[in-house]
């Protein structure tokens, strides 16, 4: 007998797809590959314990622009570190950035969509920068 088959077994019964089914029926897994839908299920999941946790610390824009932060982020391959991306979320710079794309656009949605956009842009380069 195989033992990496009987690993598998354990690792694919394991797998919570109600779990997987929640962040798909949300549109959060969408182009993301059959491998990787539970990890970044489980990632979503951690970010709203993290996000309950810090509550009354945040604008509320930041709650709703983190999830497809991490969406774009996970999809380029790059670690997820949520509370490193919390923090460079708060940075006086980002701050500022988030303001300036709510004030240009005429609603929030698109000022949030362009922040997520220019905020992951700007990680990703960080980080491959940094090595």
């Amino acid at each position: 007998m195989n033992p990496n088959a009987d690993t598998r077994q354990v690792l694919f019964e394991k797998i919570d797809y109600s779990l997987i089914k929640k962040w798909m029926d949300i549109g959060l897994l969408d182009e993301i590959s059959e491998q990787n839908k539970y990890k970044l299920s489980k990632t979503y999941e951690e970010l709203c314990v993290f996000l309950c946790l810090h509550q009354n610390n945040s604008n509320p824009m930041y709650e709703i622009t983190i999830f497809p932060i991490i969406y774009r982020i996970f999809k380029q391959e790059i670690p997820i570190n949520i509370e490193h991306i919390w923090q460079d979320l708060h940075s006086e710079e980002n701050i500022k950035l988030l303001g300036a794309c709510t004030e240009l656009c005429c609603a929030n949605i698109d000022g949030e969509a362009e922040f997520a956009c220019l905020f992951v842009e700007n990680y990703v380069k960080k980080f491959k920068d940094n090595g």
